[in-house]
C-alpha cells in the first residue's frame, strides 16, 4: 500500500491485490466474529474481536485510500462504528483481542482503521480515542518490568 502512494504507476496493480486479499479475509472474519445473519454489516458491538475487526478496518481503509472503489463501505463503516463505541467504552484501556484475550497491540490496529476511515470522509471523530489511549498508556503503572493492563 506505501509503494502505491508514492510510486502511483503502481496503484493498479496494489489495488487489485489487496481486493484479493481483503476478499479472502472477509469470511475468515465472519467465521471468527459471528456477526448476526453472517454480515459484517449487521454487527452491534465489536463482540470482543479487536484483531479481526480491526485488521480488516484497516485493510479497507488502506485500500480506499490509494484510490479502491467503496464495495466495502458499508462493511468498514459498521465495523469504524462498533470500534469507536468500543474505544469510548473502554476509556483508553485495550480493547479485547479475542473474548478471552487481551493483548495492548492490538487496538492499535483498530485506532488506525478509524483514523483511516475518518480520513476519507474528512472527519476527525478518531482523535478522541487515539488521545484517550495515549492518556490510558501514560498513567499505566509499573512495576519493574511488569505492565499492568488489566
Amino acid at each position: 500500500m506505501n509503494h502505491a502512494l508514492t510510486h502511483p504507476e503502481h496503484a493498479e496493480d496494489a489495488r487489485r491485490k489487496a481486493a484479493a486479499l481483503i476478499e479472502l479475509a472477509i469470511p475468515s472474519v465472519i467465521r471468527k466474529v459471528a456477526p448476526p445473519r453472517g454480515r459484517l454489516e449487521d454487527l452491534k458491538d465489536y463482540r470482543r474481536h479487536a484483531v479481526y475487526l480491526g485488521w480488516l478496518g484497516l485493510s479497507i481503509g488502506a485500500y480506499r485510500l490509494i484510490g479502491g472503489d467503496n464495495r466495502w463501505d458499508a462493511i468498514q463503516q459498521r465495523i469504524a462504528d462498533v470500534l469507536h463505541q468500543a474505544l469510548d467504552e473502554a476509556g483508553g484501556r485495550p480493547l479485547w483481542s479475542f473474548p478471552t484475550e487481551s493483548w495492548p497491540f492490538d487496538t492499535v490496529p483498530c485506532l488506525l482503521a478509524l483514523r483511516l476511515y475518518d480520513h476519507a470522509r474528512g472527519w476527525d471523530r478518531s482523535s478522541h480515542a487515539t488521545r484517550r489511549r495515549s492518556d490510558y498508556l501514560g498513567r499505566l503503572e509499573r512495576s519493574d518490568a511488569v505492565v499492568r493492563i488489566r
